[in-house]
């Protein structure tokens, strides 16, 4: 109950964590299925039975999550998005290796640490699968960072830095790993090193072994040292570049009080057409009044995307008017798009473009580039077309 709980609140939390772990859950998996045929081959009849039968139930299951991943239309939404190749496949394969996606300081120690333990996992059966779940998500990484768009990649929005942040989830503990195996080996090494000597030099023979523990605090403060803190400095340049862009803020000061006065003009179950690439579904929550796309991508209705395409048309087109009542639609909120420009999602709304030389829309209020409408076209008694 608390596992299925705990993937449950993921999933509410943020969906692309939760194809992440299921992604990293599936070489484990197959390894435990694996080892369960392999001892109930070895148990008898009812343990081979039971073998036998939980292979193509764990194999539904997977497939199931698998459709609903990278077919299922509930998630076309999603997996509509596109992004430029990055990089070449070779450049995102060494970017996957070092740790440095986006071009950020190859991480040196993390990665060495990284191939120590994938060679330390694979000796070990309980941590073997650790390695085909590190390389998986590495390739899918490299999808995203070479590709337009995936099917493989499309819940994480095919985008490459989703993916990125899905490696650490594998390189860390294999990593951890590393370190053990490096201090290991520096371990045996030294003992060794003092055999020999005591050999040569009787009176060596009182030195103390090396203990585990001390070379492994030894292995973290030299990861540090050498690290740079852990990559604080790239760390702290990336963070504070995402907070040093407002000219890219959603809503600004003005157009949040153009909001605000325009929800002043709308009735209280008033239905407002915008596109949300605009800053304009923030009207919501601001005001409290319903707008028909609160969120930048979804599976929209066909009475959406007849409004998001054909608005402008109302007044002649016997369809947008059918579209504008199914949804209870009387206004529109126009702006340009101002979030993460330029990308051609914002687009997909041409119905909403150039309503003042439009027939059928009345102009409530203005402010620079900020404008409500009034949808006339489909008034009761008006005759669409004529």
């Amino acid at each position: 109950f608390p596992a299925g709980a705990a993937v449950v609140a993921l999933g509410f939390a943020h969906p692309n964590a939760l194809f992440g772990a299921v992604v990293v859950a599936v070489p484990p998996i197959l390894w435990g299925l694996a080892g369960a045929v392999r001892r109930g081959l070895r148990g008898g009849v009812w343990p081979t039975v039971r073998a036998v039968v939980a292979v193509p139930v764990v194999l539904a299951a997977l497939g199931g999550v698998a459709w609903f991943m990278f077919v299922s239309p509930a998630l076309d939404g999603i997996r509509g998005y596109y992004w430029e190749p990055e990089v070449s496949v070779t450049d995102a394969v060494w970017n996957a290796v070092l740790h440095n996606p986006e071009d950020n300081a190859p991480a040196w120690s993390i990665a060495v640490l990284t191939v120590a333990g994938a060679v330390w996992a694979l000796r070990r059966a309980r941590t073997s699968w650790l390695v085909p779940a590190h390389l998986l998500v590495c390739t899918l990484y490299v999808v995203g960072a070479t590709t337009w768009s995936s099917v493989w990649t499309g819940v994480w929005y095919n985008d490459s830095p989703r993916i990125a942040a899905l490696v650490p989830v594998t390189a860390a503990p294999l990593a951890a790993l590393g370190l053990v195996a490096l201090c290991s080996l520096a371990r045996s090494l030294a003992c060794l090193v003092r055999d020999r000597l005591t050999r040569a030099a009787p009176a060596v023979a009182g030195l103390p072994r090396p203990r585990a523990a001390v070379l492994v605090a030894i292995g973290v403060i030299a990861v540090v040292v050498t690290s740079g803190g852990l990559y604080q400095r790239s760390h702290i340049d990336s963070l504070a570049a995402i907070y040093q862009t407002p000219e890219e803020v959603l809503v600004g000061p003005e157009q949040a009080r153009f909001l605000r006065e325009a929800g002043d003009l709308l009735p209280s179950d008033a239905v407002v057409a915008q596109n949300p690439w605009a800053g304009t579904a923030m009207l919501w929550p601001l005001t409290d009044r319903q707008v028909l796309f609160p969120h930048l991508t979804g599976v929209w209705s066909p009475d959406q995307r007849i409004i998001a395409e054909r608005l402008r048309d109302a007044s002649n087109d016997p369809a947008v008017c059918a579209a504008v009542a199914e949804t209870g639609t009387g206004y529109v909120i126009t702006a340009p798009p101002t979030f993460w420009q330029p990308d051609p999602l914002a687009t997909q709304w041409p119905g909403l473009d150039d309503l003042a030389d439009a027939d059928g829309f009345e102009l409530l209020a203005r402010d620079g580039d900020n404008a409500l409408w009034r949808i006339t076209a489909c008034d009761a008694g008006r005759v669409v077309g004529s």
